[in-house]
């Protein structure tokens, strides 16, 4: 269960409570049901809400921060100027390319690498082999990793250092 539905669920039975309190002293025994269907309803959209905003909120704050830890290194790569240099620089960056880059930024989910094209690449924990996952890459350490897929809509490249998807056997070896 998420953070997000566990706060809906507790919503909800908050409203149920105040809903049914309300219903049952202003119209009885009716008013109660009916109280108690309404809070719940009014408990869980209110909870929800509240909580998708608080979310967003922070993926708004931590992609601003992000982009200001990689202005430094690739200025504002994400402004709507920048197309034209994306759009060239994925006719020469494709998916299963090897490159090598150095760690610019590092996160909780990962490293950004400058791999010498202008735009981040991430290299995510997920993605990282098994002799990464022992120790994390410093700021200035070098990555030699190839390229698992584009994100056009944050122009950057996301890497890894396991085998990707197709060059895996289908018979286990």
């Amino acid at each position: 269960m998420t953070l997000i539905e566990l706060m809906t669920f507790v919503g909800a039975i908050a409203g149920a409570g105040l809903g049914s309190r309300f219903g049952h002293s202003h119209f009885g025994s009716v008013g109660l049901v009916l109280g108690g269907i309404a809070g719940i309803i009014a408990g869980a959209v209110i909870a929800y809400s509240a909580m998708e905003i608080t979310d967003k909120l922070g993926i708004k704050s931590e992609r601003r921060r992000q982009r200001r830890d990689l202005k430094k290194t690739f200025g504002e790569f994400w402004l709507p100027e920048k197309s034209c240099k994306w759009t060239e620089v994925r006719e020469v960056v494709e998916v299963g390319d090897e490159v090598v880059g150095k760690v610019v930024a590092k996160y909780y989910y990962g490293v950004f690498v400058d791999i010498g094209c202008g735009f981040p690449a991430l290299l995510t924990r997920l993605y990282w082999n098994e002799a990464m996952q022992t120790a994390d890459p410093d700021v200035g350490a070098e990555i030699k990793a190839r390229v698992r897929e584009v994100d056009d809509s944050d122009r950057y490249f996301n890497l890894t250092t396991k085998p990707l998807a197709n060059e895996i056997r289908q018979d286990g070896a």
